[in-house]
């Protein structure tokens, strides 16, 4: 199992068009041991750098008081990327089948766990993280393309709309708590 894993995760790194076109009769026994292990390793290693760094402020979650801080970190990143995925998955699903997408959801949740590969196996690097988080995206597009067999510019679309909307939303959000913060006073009363 583990020899398989390392030659998926090095497909989607060098050769992703491929080993999507590969990955198409994929069932959820080779899907979800996949997204396992990419959630232990991300898990593994954020919890290592949480160790390695130090850091100030209250563990990352309610009710995680006296665990410590690297395990809070291992626990929360694990999960985080396993109920991350299926949400998201099942959100950009929804926009894949406005635009076209018609292979089923559990397509669009291989093009999001395959894709994520760059992400869950190098995104707990401090500072450039993000930048894997990007290229797992253009590997959910390529994934869509691939496997909900859409056009590039529609499998585009769909994951730009899918991480756009809510990024929108939760700006706008935050913009009003700002602005009602700054302008509300608390002044006295005579």
């Amino acid at each position: 199992m583990i020899r398989v894993f390392l030659e998926k995760a090095r497909g989607f790194l060098a050769d992703p068009t491929a080993t999507f076109r590969n990955a198409r009769d994929d069932g959820p026994g080779i899907v979800l041991p996949y997204l396992l292990a990419l959630a232990l390793v991300f898990a593994f290693f954020s919890a290592l750098v949480s160790a390695l760094m130090p850091m100030a402020g209250p563990l990352p979650a309610p009710g995680m008081v006296g665990i410590p801080l690297p395990l809070a970190v291992f626990i929360i990143a694990g999960i985080g990327v396993f109920a991350g995925s299926i949400v998201f998955g099942v959100w950009l699903h929804f926009w894949v089948a406005v635009l076209g997408g018609r292979k089923g959801i559990f397509m669009t949740a291989k093009a999001v766990v395959y894709g994520g590969t760059p992400e869950f196996l190098f995104g707990w690097i401090p500072v450039i993280g993000f930048l894997f988080t990007l290229w797992s995206l253009y590997l959910a597009v390529v994934g869509l393309n691939e496997l909900q067999e859409i056009s590039m510019a529609r499998a585009i679309l769909a994951v730009f709309i899918a991480v756009m909307l809510p990024l929108i939303i939760l700006i706008l959000v935050a913009s009003y708590f700002f602005i009602a913060s700054v302008t509300t006073s608390a002044l006295p009363v005579p």
